[in-house]
């Protein structure tokens, strides 16, 4: 899709999303596959190191879990990949596993070419309490 603008989002409703710091990456390629641009979003609640002690296990006083929307919005391009890490900043309140489980974070992209706008993706992703989550290079549009 030449000349096509993409619009990358997260968003989750999980009350704890305050607890990932997440880091978005969208590389920007021509029709042969070459890298034009690069986008980076860092949404970072707390570093990591911050994270081992009890006086940071609570959520900012101002957090709302669904105004939390992670985005990025490209140059014009052919096609992007996707680079998204989910990293835990502290651990969850209990040290069971079963306690724990994972949650579902969305991602959505969108793209705006000279036929109107269309949603390209929209995926439910499972995000591991203790993992996090990485999606490495994922390209938009799929290849088929």
């Amino acid at each position: 899709m030449k000349n096509a603008i993409y619009t990358v989002e997260l968003a989750c409703s999980y009350a704890e999303w305050w607890r990932y710091n997440i880091y978005l990456s969208v590389a920007e390629l021509d029709a042969d596959d070459h890298l034009t641009d690069y986008r980076n979003v860092i949404d970072r609640i707390y570093d990591i190191e911050e994270g081992s002690g009890n006086e940071v296990r609570q959520a900012p006083a101002d957090f709302e879990a669904t105004r939390r929307v992670v985005s990025a919005e490209t140059g014009a391009c052919d096609h992007v990949a996707i680079y998204l890490y989910v990293i835990a900043n502290t651990f969850p309140h209990s040290v069971r596993i079963s306690d724990s489980p994972p949650f579902s974070m969305n991602l959505v992209v969108r793209c705006m070419a000279a036929g109107g706008a269309k949603e390209m993706l929209r995926q439910t992703c499972e995000v591991n309490q203790w993992g996090g989550l990485t999606i490495a290079g994922l390209r938009i549009p799929v290849e088929e």
